[in-house]
């Protein structure tokens, strides 16, 4: 391979190794943009899951611990019959 040849395959390698390496870069920072819109998404939602969280052990501590109410007691036979 003669010297003039030699020096076109080299750029052509440096120019395709540029765009490779320019488009890996780019790729990293849209990564890194879409990481930090991730960790900003998770961070609404445990927000959200606190909160409910907290309203569920509101309702445990509140509703559960007391006693249920007893509700009066009916018998099948005490309802009354409507005739026609």
């Amino acid at each position: 391979m003669d010297v003039g040849a030699a020096s076109i395959v080299a750029a052509l390698i440096a120019a395709v190794g540029a765009v490779i390496v320019a488009s890996l870069e780019r790729l990293r920072r849209e990564n890194k943009d879409d990481h930090g819109e991730v960790i900003k998404q998770l961070g609404w939602l445990r927000a959200i899951v606190e909160r409910v969280e907290s309203k569920h052990d509101t309702h445990v501590e509140t509703f559960h611990a007391t006693p249920p109410l007893k509700s009066p007691q009916t018998s099948r036979g005490s309802r009354s019959s409507k005739t026609a």
